[in-house]
């Protein structure tokens, strides 16, 4: 029995582009008909396949609260709910300095080990069990209502009462200590296993 070819309509054609998310492939079984067949009935409808067809719904510009600007899409980091951050990256770049000096205000501002004291070596170490980084928690205030505010979030406070600041140079030689101490006590266990 030979199987009959049909070509879908164009309100079905878009029904499984659009809705089932389907290619050409897939539909040309439904029907029984090769996708080439299906490629062609999508071009005489004018209709684009899935995967254009998601991308003509992502938006090519977004308007950064901050700067109080629409601008290209590209200067936005985008989200897991499929929308964009308020805030462009260059707005975010421009304020966290800004920010993190309010938390380096909290802390005290200057490295605990070597005194220094310039802003762009500073870091924030962890002497308690961490449970987000900073910068992390910085990134997401500046998101948030906080930052206008000058307010540090509840959040992160918690982290930076666990933290102390550390110069760039101290924070790595700290690092690289506690793994030496680490890698030998290890070197030491299995050594000894006979």
């Amino acid at each position: 029995m030979n199987a009959v070819k049909n070509k879908p309509p164009k309100d079905l054609l878009t029904y499984h582009i659009q809705s089932e998310g389907l290619n050409d492939n897939e539909i040309s079984k439904i029907y029984n008909c090769s996708s080439q067949t299906i490629q062609r009935t999508r071009e005489k409808y004018n209709l684009l396949d899935f995967r254009k067809w998601r991308l003509s719904l992502l938006p090519t510009h977004w308007y950064c609260k901050g700067l109080n600007k629409v601008l290209p899409i590209e200067y936005f980091t985008p989200r897991s709910d499929s929308n964009y951050v308020q805030y462009c990256r260059v707005f975010i770049s421009q304020k966290y300095p800004k920010f993190k000096q309010i938390c380096l205000d909290y802390l005290g501002q200057i490295c605990n080990r070597c005194g220094e004291h310039r802003q762009a070596v500073l870091e924030f170490h962890h002497v308690d069990k961490k449970e987000q980084a900073i910068s992390i928690l910085i990134r997401n205030a500046l998101h948030s209502s906080a930052f206008e505010m000058n307010k540090i979030p509840d959040k992160l406070l918690i982290e930076l009462d666990k933290c102390e600041i550390l110069c760039s140079n101290c924070h790595k030689l700290l690092h690289y200590v506690e793994n030496q101490k680490r890698i030998n006590k290890e070197y030491e266990t299995i050594t000894n296993i006979t």
